[in-house]
C-alpha cells in the first residue's frame, strides 16, 4: 500500500530526466503529425498524453523542456511566426503543467485510487486544465492565419472532449499502476498518494 513518505527530491532523480522529456515529447509530436492528424485535428495528440504523466513523475523539470519541444516542432504544424511560436510553446506546456500544479495543491493528500481522488483528478487535471489550456493554445493557431476564427469553437470543442476522454482512459490508470513501481526504482517523485494510507489503532 502507498504510505505517506518524504517526497523524493528533484536532485534524487537520475540526471537523464533533465533532458529525456524533450526527446520524448518531440518524438511524440512527430508521430502525432505523421499518423494521427487530419482536418486540422490531431485525433491522438501524443505530446499531451506522454507529458502529463512525466509531470507527475518528474515534476517541474519537465516544463522548460516541454516548452522547447513544442516550439521546435511548431513549424511542422504550420506555425512560422516567431512570436506565435513562443506563445504556442508556452500555451501547450503551461496547460499540462497547470493541471499537475492544481492537483498537487488541491488533492495531493487524497489517494488517487479512491473515488474522491479519481473525481478530483478528472476535475482539476482533465476538465479545468483542458478548458483553459485548449483555449490558449488554439488561439495561437488562429493567429497564424492558417484558418479563420470561425473554426475556433469547433476545434475547441473537439480537442477538449478528446483530450479529456483519452487522458481519462489512458493516463489515470497509468498513474495508478506504474507510479508505485517507478518510485521503488527511484524514477518518480512522491508528491501524491496512490493508495489510501492504512492506519492501525493500538
Amino acid at each position: 500500500m502507498e504510505k505517506v513518505t518524504v517526497p523524493i527530491k528533484e536532485s534524487a532523480l537520475p540526471r537523464w530526466t533533465w533532458w529525456a522529456p524533450f526527446l520524448i515529447i518531440t518524438m511524440a509530436k512527430v508521430i502525432s503529425l505523421r499518423y494521427f492528424m487530419s482536418d486540422h485535428v490531431a485525433w491522438i495528440y501524443l505530446p499531451y498524453l506522454v507529458s502529463l504523466p512525466l509531470y507527475f513523475w518528474w515534476g517541474a523539470r519537465v516544463y522548460p523542456q516541454h516548452i522547447v519541444a513544442e516550439m521546435m516542432t511548431a513549424n511542422l504544424y504550420g506555425i512560422g511566426d516567431g512570436m506565435v511560436i513562443i506563445f504556442y510553446g508556452l500555451a501547450n506546456a503551461t496547460k499540462v503543467f497547470m493541471g499537475y500544479l492544481l492537483y498537487r495543491q488541491m488533492c495531493a493528500t487524497q489517494a488517487l485510487r479512491s473515488k474522491k481522488g479519481m473525481w478530483n483528478f478528472f476535475f482539476w487535471v482533465l476538465l479545468i486544465q483542458n478548458l483553459i489550456g485548449n483555449f490558449l493554445f488554439l488561439s495561437s493557431y488562429v493567429q497564424t492565419g492558417a484558418y479563420g476564427s470561425e473554426l475556433f469553437w469547433r476545434l475547441y470543442m473537439i480537442n477538449t472532449f478528446k483530450d479529456i476522454l483519452e487522458a481519462a482512459i489512458l493516463i489515470y490508470p497509468l498513474l495508478i499502476l506504474a507510479t508505485p513501481h517507478l518510485r521503488l526504482l527511484g524514477l518518480a517523485r512522491n508528491d501524491f498518494l496512490i493508495e489510501e494510507e492504512i492506519k492501525t489503532v493500538r
